[in-house]
């Protein structure tokens, strides 16, 4: 594995821990500093962690800058968290329930396997660099 890549994989990493520190930030001034329930909190804060991993993997982790796919990206990188939370969901109850691993150690082992295929999802389909209009650079 190239240094490149090691450091492209950091970033993933650096850029899924700030927008995790993002959701837990603002949920935290969000509901307990503010006064918003809990729901709607968790709501805000989730969606401004989303725009802040976005922003991050597009253009820190895998560099890429191109403005006039903005729109799409967003839309795979969003299908694919939906069906993150979908595995997440059959994940957990396979670790948790029918393992019967403590549900906090399932959670931290489901998450790295969602993490490993989101960065090949990610960099293979969503955040691709375009050297021309039809040439795809590696």
């Amino acid at each position: 594995m190239t240094h490149k890549k090691r450091f492209e994989i950091v970033k993933f990493i650096l850029s899924g821990g700030i927008s995790l520190f993002t959701l837990l930030s603002l949920l935290f001034v969000f509901h307990k500093k503010i006064g918003i329930g809990i729901i709607p909190a968790s709501t805000i804060a989730y969606g401004a962690s989303f725009i802040v991993g976005f922003l991050f993997q597009k253009y820190w982790t895998f560099g890429e800058t191109r403005k006039d796919f903005v729109i799409k990206q967003l839309l795979m990188y969003g299908l694919i968290a939906l069906g993150n939370t979908g595995a997440n969901a059959i994940l957990m109850h396979v670790f948790s329930i029918t393992l019967g691993v403590w549900y906090l150690t399932s959670q931290f082992i489901v998450a790295g396997i969602i993490s490993v295929w989101s960065y090949f999802l990610y960099k293979r389909f969503v955040f691709l660099k375009y050297v021309e209009e039809n040439t795809l650079q590696e």
